[in-house]
């Protein structure tokens, strides 16, 4: 179903926004207030600024107009985000950005967000800690017996740090660019 045709992102994109000075490389980092907080946030954000030398911009979207969530999006190339509804802007930002989503390994729905990344021609990364449970949206540990799936308990995430630097540094060194837009599982 193309509900989404990426040809279309761009259009939408331009009716809100002035994006012709909008391709420098900037990383945003969107953490959460009350939960799936991305805990180790200071740590991710002093790493990537050695291994960079690279300032990470910080937000919170809780409380943000719809003009202050596409606009940030818009000016980072790259976004770092827990799993959540914030999530949403990700067809407005630049052409081919990186969207890293960092999820528990509670709850990490395959197809909500980097499926809006693929028909944004976003390249996409989603890091968890454990994706052998793939395509099942959650790890057996976090089961409810009734429901027979996890409660989306929305649990807070201590990301990978390395794994999120390794996943820039490529990203950076193939200039802003994955080998494909496939959506990458690490």
């Amino acid at each position: 179903m193309n509900w989404f045709p990426n040809n279309n992102s761009e259009k939408i994109k331009n009716l809100f926004l002035n994006t012709s000075n909008c391709n420098n490389i900037r990383i945003g980092l969107i953490n959460r207030k009350n939960n799936r907080i991305l805990t180790n946030c200071k740590q991710l954000c002093d790493n990537i600024k050695k291994s960079f030398n690279m300032e990470v911009d910080i937000t919170y979207f809780e409380n943000k107009s719809f003009d202050y969530q596409i606009k940030f999006f818009n000016e980072h190339k790259i976004i770092i985000s827990p799993h959540g509804a914030q999530l949403c802007s990700i067809p407005f930002s630049q052409y081919e950005s990186l969207i890293i989503e960092c999820v528990h390994e509670e709850w990490h729905p395959y197809h909500y967000f980097p499926g809006l990344s693929h028909y944004s021609n976003m390249y996409h990364v989603m890091i968890c800690d454990d994706h052998s449970v793939f395509p099942i949206w959650w790890s057996d540990k976090y089961i409810n017996k009734k429901r027979n799936r996890s409660d989306n308990s929305k649990l807070d995430i201590n990301v990978n740090v390395e794994k999120v630097i390794n996943i820039i540094n490529k990203y950076l060194k193939n200039n802003n660019k994955l080998e494909s837009h496939d959506i990458y599982l690490i």
